[in-house]
């Protein structure tokens, strides 16, 4: 039975390696150096909702996500953790020690689609260890969609129904082929025009479209130019081993990079009982 809140405090046996560590990761993650990937033609907003405990389906977390997509290459990004990087660029420009905690209920992955070599680029920091950062490559899914004739109007297009079978959970899509832009939030791709809304039939994760705008002045698509140091290049397979791990078995994998795992009860710091976890409902099931 979990008796802590959810409450937790990363601590290193050696409190002054702490403190640089985070200061120089910080410093690192956080920068106001970018890339330059493309030129944003079309900026959809999306209304996010999943369920992070698939044994208590009642409790959602709301989120935004934003998807630009370029002549070649599309980014996803969740909203509020947009913004929150914003803050954190600056006060980092400002020499403060702290910046704002990741938004709970915020995704934390970027991930961008590049047409030109077919491939997904995901880059994650690890939510409940922000010290691991993790970015992989894969080749663009072949996902085998069935096309319905049924229809409907979302934001204002006239869309199409899709049904697919994608990583272990079943999906309904609709797209419109008034956008004929091969894309949609997260990984979903491969149908003959822009998706607008997909769920999944357990209603744990949901995408739909609430805006969509083509920018009126340049707006750039931007990766941030990261230092390699911080980043652990890995495939997806071991990346979803290792966030599994990290929900299944908190303290193990936080005692494994010398952390101590602390938790608050009555009122009091004490570690986390062995047999900690945090629930674990990812969206790609296998």
């Amino acid at each position: 039975m979990k008796i802590f809140k959810f409450y937790i405090l990363f601590i290193f046996t050696a409190l002054w390696v702490n403190y640089s560590f985070c200061q120089t990761h910080i410093q690192s993650v956080y920068t106001d150096k970018y890339k330059v990937l493309d030129t944003v033609r079309y900026e959809i907003t999306y209304e996010v909702s999943r369920v992070s405990d698939a044994d208590d389906t009642t409790k959602k977390d709301n989120d935004i996500h934003k998807l630009l997509i370029g002549s070649h290459i599309s980014k996803t990004e969740s909203y509020l953790k947009f913004q929150n990087d914003s803050l954190c660029v600056i006060a980092v420009k400002q020499g403060k020690e702290n910046v704002p905690s990741q938004p709970k209920k915020a995704s934390t992955y970027e991930i961008y689609k590049n047409r030109d070599t077919k491939t997904v680029n995901f880059i994650d920091i690890n939510p409940l260890f922000v010290s691991d950062f993790y970015w992989y490559e894969e080749s663009i899914p072949e996902i085998n969609w069935q096309i319905h004739g049924d229809k409907k109007i979302i934001a204002g297009y006239s869309c199409q129904k899709a049904t697919t079978k994608f990583r272990g959970r079943e999906y309904e899509a609709w797209f419109t082929f008034d956008i004929p832009v091969s894309d949609g939030p997260y990984k979903f791709t491969g149908l003959p025009g822009l998706i607008l809304e997909i769920y999944d039939s357990q209603s744990h994760y949901s995408f739909k479209c609430t805006g969509i705008k083509s920018p009126n002045s340049v707006q750039l698509i931007t990766i941030r130019d990261w230092v390699p140091s911080i980043i652990t290049r890995t495939t997806r397979e071991k990346y979803n081993t290792i966030i599994k791990k990290g929900h299944d078995d908190p303290v193990g994998y936080a005692e494994a990079r010398g952390i101590t795992l602390m938790g608050r009860k009555d009122g009091k710091l004490v570690p986390m009982p062995k047999d900690y976890s945090y629930p674990y409902n990812p969206i790609e099931l296998e």
